[in-house]
This record gives C-alpha cells, sequence and structure tokens, in this order.
C-alpha cells in the first residue's frame, strides 16, 4: 500500500487514490491470454521503498523481451495510453 498514488479519474472528472498497472495479454483469434503484470511505481516512492524508478514505457518493454512465442508465430505488439 506505500505506491498508493494519486490517479486522474477521467469518468468522474476528479482524483482517486489507487494503484496503476501495466499489463501484458496475448490475443489469438478469439483467446485472450494474460502475459504480466507490473505495478507502476511513481518516481515519489521509489527511494523509500528502496526500489529503482521505472517508467511504464520501460516496464513494457521488460514484459515484451520476457515473452517467448512459440517457434513460427508472428507477433505484433501493440500499444494503449490513456
Amino acid at each position: 500500500m506505500d505506491a498508493v498514488a494519486k490517479l486522474k479519474d477521467s469518468t468522474l472528472d476528479t482524483y482517486i487514490r489507487g494503484h496503476q498497472y501495466l499489463c501484458a495479454i496475448a490475443v489469438f483469434r478469439e483467446y485472450v491470454i494474460p502475459l504480466g503484470i507490473r505495478l507502476y511505481i511513481k518516481n515519489f516512492h521509489c527511494p523509500a521503498l528502496g526500489l529503482p524508478f521505472q517508467k511504464t514505457t520501460e516496464l513494457a518493454a521488460q514484459l515484451i523481451r520476457e515473452f517467448k512465442p512459440p517457434v513460427g508465430i508472428k507477433v505484433v505488439v501493440l500499444f494503449d495510453a490513456y
């Protein structure tokens, strides 16, 4: 809970407290397969938690590097950001 941060909720046009996660999924035809999830920790909280700061793009790159697709499968990577 130490990494709880203030986040903008555009649906309510206000700020809420919570966690921000980065998720990776694989989609193959009608199947959706979760691959990984990372907790994004704001730079402000990292020193107190003893963790290095990582941008969301760095966390995404980490998930992509860890993914090992089956041989012969073409992989397309799509990013979505709010």
